[in-house]
């Protein structure tokens, strides 16, 4: 049987109705817990969104900047690469990036590219018609040159090219004749063979011409040439040639021209051989002066205008060249090249016309001391204020000699002529001009010239026979050269003696023996 006890006590209404205000908290509270992971959740899916966003516009606002400056900078790669490639023509799209900023700033760098591009290309432009007009003039002196060698090749004397170390530049078949490798040029000739030109090209002139006289004879003679500047220096020089029983002695005559640039400066020599002996006579003269006439002619013409287009050609370009350190030099040289050439070339062709201008001479027996007194008998009556006079010295009989006589007037009239106006112009009171006729070396009659006038100055005596050489106070200094010439021409020679009042000359010719003499005339 259970018991049941009741106990009660009567609640304050106020706290009644505090336990409700709390019942309705905890509810709200219980909402609240249960909703907090949702939102929580909610937040995050909004942030990650809002970042992923931002993330987005930003990687895609740099990509589009960075475009705006890579593609320019390819442009002008693929540009700088098809210039290296030789594409003058290529040129940068005009295309903006539409951006303020880098992107303008590399469209100004694609604009300067563009300008820069096309100056490049009109100086390319301009330097290929420089290179077509350069290579035409190289072409034209190569074909000019080529035809120098053919035309030296042709010509009946020995010529010789020499640098300034004396070494053999160019050289001809006719100077071999009078070189150390004369046998075995003419060994090669007959057996079909080329002759050995090539072999002596570098040589020096000592080596190459070894029968000729002393080297520092040669040095002397070159070096004397190089003071006329272009004129022609002669010379007499004994060559030995052959070898045991087929040595001779030759007598060689070489003429030495100086070749010079327009600054005077020395570029070497070229020597003229021609064997003035007995046992050989020259070419023709006047098949010679044929040949210069060709000469100037056919070369002398066309220098003028591939001087005048190279100076052209130096003068519009040179601004230009010289700030362009790629093909400037280049250029520059080219052209100084064909100015040299050139000049070298007309400096040739000057000297060709200006040497061998007498004709052949007409050979014929003269009775050389009639010839004199004839001669002598004419200046009596032209000039009789001056006692001129003929000594036969030991000589009782006739002197003939192989000789032009024409050639032989003007050689005493030279002498004499110049003897007059030497003795004129010092007013010599009782002028005299004596002309000796003697036995000379074996082979030779000697014949002397002697006045009594002031003689010749110790300074000219020694190139007195020279071309432009000269003691009187006018005249070109042309007489005596042409004397030493005719006494060449005719197998002698003459030469200046030491006296010790006036001027003496002595001309050697050689002797003429004749069989039958009644039936000849005297000349």
């Amino acid at each position: 049987k259970s018991l049941t006890l009741v106990v009660s006590q009567t609640v304050p209404l106020g706290l009644k109705s505090r336990i409700s205000d709390l019942r309705s908290a905890f509810v709200g509270y219980t909402k609240t817990v249960n909703l907090k992971q949702e939102l929580k959740t909610n937040y995050t899916l909004v942030l990650l969104t809002l970042f992923l966003v931002t993330l987005f516009v930003v990687s895609w606002f740099g990509l589009y900047i960075a475009k705006g400056i890579t593609d320019p900078v390819g442009d002008l790669m693929k540009a700088t690469e098809a210039f290296r490639e030789g594409n003058w023509s290529y040129r940068i799209p005009k295309v903006s990036t539409g951006f303020v900023g880098v992107g303008n700033d590399l469209d100004v760098l694609k604009e300067a590219f563009n300008s820069m591009a096309e100056e490049v290309g009109r100086r390319g432009r301009q330097l290929e018609e420089a290179n077509g007009q350069l290579i035409s003039l190289v072409r034209e002196l190569e074909d000019r040159e080529r035809y120098l060698e053919i035309l030296l090749s042709s010509i009946r004397r020995g010529v010789v090219v020499l640098d300034t170390d004396q070494k053999v530049q160019r050289i001809n078949s006719e100077a071999l004749e009078f070189s150390s490798f004369s046998e075995i040029s003419t060994e090669q000739s007959s057996l079909g063979g080329v002759p050995v030109l090539n072999e002596i090209f570098g040589r020096p002139w000592a080596e190459v011409f070894s029968g000729f006289a002393s080297p520092e004879e040669i040095r002397i003679w070159l070096d004397e040439s190089l003071v006329k500047k272009g004129e022609p220096l002669n010379r007499i020089f004994e060559a030995k040639t052959g070898s045991g029983q087929t040595s001779a002695i030759r007598s060689i005559r070489a003429s030495g021209i100086a070749l010079m640039d327009d600054r005077q400066r020395a570029l070497g020599w070229m020597i003229i051989l021609e064997d003035v002996s007995d046992a050989a006579r020259l070419e023709k003269l006047a098949a010679w002066q044929e040949v210069a006439k060709r000469v100037a002619h056919e070369i002398k013409n066309p220098l003028t205008p591939i001087q005048i287009s190279a100076d052209r050609l130096l003068r519009r370009m040179r601004d230009r060249m010289e700030n362009d350190s790629d093909d400037g030099p280049i250029f520059l040289e080219c052209v100084g090249q064909i100015q040299k050439q050139v000049r070298v070339i007309r400096d040739l062709v000057r000297e060709f016309s200006q040497f061998a201008k007498l004709p052949e001479p007409q050979m014929v027996d003269v009775d050389l001391g009639t010839f004199l007194e004839r001669v002598l008998d004419d200046y009596k009556f032209t000039h009789p204020h001056c006692a001129f006079e003929l000594v036969r010295k030991n000589l009782n009989h006739e002197a003939w000699v192989r000789a032009d006589p024409e050639y032989l007037r003007r050689l005493i009239v030279n002498l004499a002529d110049n003897s007059l106006q030497s003795m004129e112009e010092s007013k010599v009171n009782e002028p005299k001009f004596q002309i000796t006729l003697a036995e000379g070396d074996i082979g030779f009659w000697a014949v002397n010239f002697r006045d009594n006038g002031p003689g010749v100055p110790a300074a000219l005596r020694d190139k007195i026979f020279d071309p432009y050489v000269s003691s009187k106070a006018s005249g070109l200094g042309l007489g005596l050269p042409i004397v030493r010439r005719i006494a060449i021409e005719h197998g002698g020679r003459i030469r200046f003696e030491e006296s010790t009042a006036g001027a003496s000359f002595v001309l050697e010719l050689p002797r003429r023996k004749l069989k039958d003499r009644s039936s000849l005339a005297h000349v």
